[in-house]
């Protein structure tokens, strides 16, 4: 589905691209090369990368970030509930980790399940790090704790 959400917004913004002259079919068909031809060697074997694209293909984190940013749009974004929702106040994301606030850690889970639902292929795994009263979580390297009062602190 990468090719499919890549050329969407591609095409929703072909207007500001420069393209060097390529239309849409010809980064479909670019695209279905570099990612049906993705090898990569570990310990000395070559390997081919079955689905996307393999960490170090340029390709990669355009592809993550579009298709992530395709599954908030159709969630995050435009839900009434998870609008007005702590996560609300606080969403980030870089590449494909994400963060965001909520009450307890069921509400966390629920909001990742909720994202994950939009995720036709179910290739999204979420991995929730609630913290316990006081203490930090990780995101990216950093660590972030949310007090009581709503005073944030990190620490690198």
């Amino acid at each position: 589905r990468s090719i499919e959400y890549v050329l969407e917004l591609a095409t929703e913004h072909w207007h500001e691209i420069n393209t060097f002259g390529l239309q849409p079919v010809d980064l479909h068909r670019i695209m279905e090369v570099v990612l049906a031809n993705s090898f990569f060697t570990f310990n000395g074997r070559l390997f081919q990368q079955i689905y996307g694209a393999f960490m170090g293909c340029s390709v990669s984190p355009p592809c993550a970030i579009i298709t992530v940013y395709k599954l908030e749009k159709e969630s995050v974004y435009t839900d009434q509930f998870y609008i007005t929702s702590p996560l609300r106040q606080l969403y980030v994301r870089y590449v494909d980790d994400s963060g965001g606030l909520a009450h307890n850690e069921e509400e966390a889970i629920a909001n990742c399940r909720y994202i994950s639902e939009r995720d036709v292929d179910g290739r999204i795994r979420w991995e929730v790090e609630f913290p316990k009263e006081g203490n930090y979580v990780p995101f990216l390297d950093t660590e972030i704790r949310i007090g009581p009062n709503g005073d944030v602190s990190t620490r690198y």
